[in-house]
């Protein structure tokens, strides 16, 4: 996993401790989607894109709250896939996932 990924990880880990708000889910939204566009434009593939957040949740948490990390990776996940041939931006891809 790489640094930045653990650090989203623990951003999520202290939101789901804390209750985040709807405004703070956006936020780490965005900052995902940022660096998955990234890892996209660096030919990454969708299993790669995958296999992170996956290592996101598993690291995130070990109680009830794994699944709603679970559930927002299997939302995120796939609506980045659908628009990686487009020129999207963070703001668009998470308002279409329902985050913000």
């Amino acid at each position: 996993m790489t640094p930045v990924f653990l650090a989203i990880s623990i951003m999520a880990q202290l939101a789901i401790a804390a209750g985040a708000t709807p405004s703070f889910e956006c936020n780490l939204c965005q900052a995902a989607v940022n660096i998955v566009i990234s890892q996209v434009e660096a030919n990454a593939t969708e299993d790669v894109i995958a296999g992170e957040a996956e290592a996101i949740c598993a690291n995130a948490t070990k109680n009830s709250q794994d699944e709603n990390c679970k559930e927002f990776a299997d939302k995120l996940v796939p609506v980045l896939v659908s628009f990686l041939e487009e020129t999207v931006n963070a703001e668009n891809v998470c308002a279409l996932a329902e985050l913000c």
